[in-house]
């Protein structure tokens, strides 16, 4: 059996950071862990060029062919934001249409954690429609920014307070560009997937994101629905429950 390689990738504002619990497990139990850096999230708001989702999707897609050229199975496990260029960066990549080319390793599986199911033509901003934040709606500058004395509230709901505030402290600027681009490839049509949907999300509300599944389930009857406890970010709020999904997509559960 291929070893696998876990390429994880955070949601906008977020560092790689956040995965840090879901990291931990599986490196315990013997596997490789890649914790992304989304080029979109900025410690400073004056970066220019100004990132956008292509960024995003050329970095994990170099980083996916990295591990699958080394002949891993590659699972992406993706929150919020980061299932837009996580559905684009797998175009031709899948362990099916290498072995197809004669070439080794791929992935073969997507896990979607409290995360955007995008189809082809999304962007963030079309999904959230009326409910798009101010920074996009009126913006004052190429980057947004989440408020770290009251963002935890909404994100990291689940969370002591001191533990929230701490993760808060680590979040960056993200690009409004990226919000408005949209994906040209969605991934989970031909990849096995996985959604979890966490009952306290307060960022993307589960009736959102139930609603974004039963849409695909309609189109890959194969999708697999996991409603948890948790936030909206549940690798840090039920981090057992991410890494059994990881590893059931993974084929190693």
């Amino acid at each position: 059996m291929a070893p696998t390689a876990f390429i994880l990738v955070p949601g906008s504002f977020s560092p790689p950071l956040f995965f840090h619990k879901v990291s931990e497990q599986l490196r315990n139990k013997g596997h490789q862990v890649i914790e992304t850096s989304l080029p979109t999230c900025v410690q400073d708001r004056e970066t220019r060029p100004v990132p956008t989702l292509c960024d995003d999707v050329a970095m994990l897609g170099e980083t996916i062919k990295e591990w699958a050229d080394k002949g891993y199975d590659v699972v992406l496990g993706m929150n919020s934001y980061g299932g837009f260029p996580g559905s684009e960066s797998v175009k031709g990549y899948s362990k099916t249409e290498r072995a197809q080319n004669g070439l080794k390793g791929g992935v073969v599986g997507l896990a979607y954690l409290a995360s955007f199911l995008p189809d082809i033509g999304e962007s963030v901003a079309s999904l959230l429609g009326e409910s798009m934040p101010d920074q996009l709606k009126n913006p004052q500058s190429d980057f947004m920014e989440l408020s770290k004395e009251g963002g935890g509230k909404w994100i990291l709901n689940c969370l002591p307070e001191k533990d929230a505030d701490y993760y808060m402290s680590k979040i960056g600027y993200h690009s409004r560009q990226s919000y408005l681009d949209s994906v040209s490839y969605s991934g989970w049509h031909t990849i096995p997937t996985w959604c979890l949907i966490p009952r306290d999300d307060y960022g993307v509300p589960p009736a959102v994101q139930k609603r974004m599944y039963e849409r695909a389930a309609k189109q890959n009857r194969s999708l697999k629905l996991v409603e948890a406890d948790g936030d909206h970010v549940p690798m840090l709020s039920n981090p057992d429950t991410v890494v059994s999904i990881l590893l059931e997509a993974a084929g190693k559960a």
